[in-house]
């Protein structure tokens, strides 16, 4: 039987074996879901839960927080068991001392992890939210102009995220 049957294994038979640096790796299937929104006509793909009040108008998607954050979930297709990668690319265009960004990872609204783009204090801000408790796990620092469009670029592999802002 090869890998292919799920089997994998190792022995010595009436000798002393030793093993080192084994690896085995299956690779994950392919699957591929795009989506593409200019807000053209209404929140077009984000027909998910939401929070906050939400608008659209001149092709932009914008959220006023109340209490707690603004968030708009888009409702994605269930991914094949072993898909580690998720890329999400956006534009953000932050108001004068606004913040806005990226929820991902939602499992209710008092357990996720976001990414925030803080004008105010010129910070990314990576974290999550678990039982209602904001953790920041990690920021830097980033030139985040007011009113001006703010590439976001959004890479998740594994535990990994990778953030690339303005380029």
């Amino acid at each position: 039987y090869g890998l292919n049957m799920g089997l994998v294994g190792v022995g010595s038979d009436n000798a002393r074996g030793i093993f080192d640096d084994i690896v085995v790796q299956a690779l994950p299937p392919q699957t591929t879901y795009d989506a593409t929104d200019d807000f053209a006509t209404g929140s077009g793909q984000f027909t998910g839960a939401s929070r906050g009040t939400w608008s659209t108008s001149g092709g932009r998607l914008a959220g006023t927080a109340g209490s707690e954050p603004a968030t708009r979930l888009m409702d994605l297709p269930v991914r094949a068991a072993g898909g580690t990668t998720t890329s999400i690319d956006t534009t953000v265009r932050l108001s004068a001392g606004g913040s806005g960004g990226l929820v991902f990872d939602h499992y209710a609204d008092n357990d996720y992890k976001f990414l925030t783009l803080d004008q105010a204090s010129g910070q990314v801000v990576i974290g999550h939210v678990v039982r209602n408790k904001r953790v920041v796990d990690a920021t830097f620092a980033a030139t985040l102009p007011a009113g001006s469009d703010l590439r976001v670029a959004l890479t998740l592999s594994g535990t990994t995220i990778t953030v690339w802002v303005g380029g």
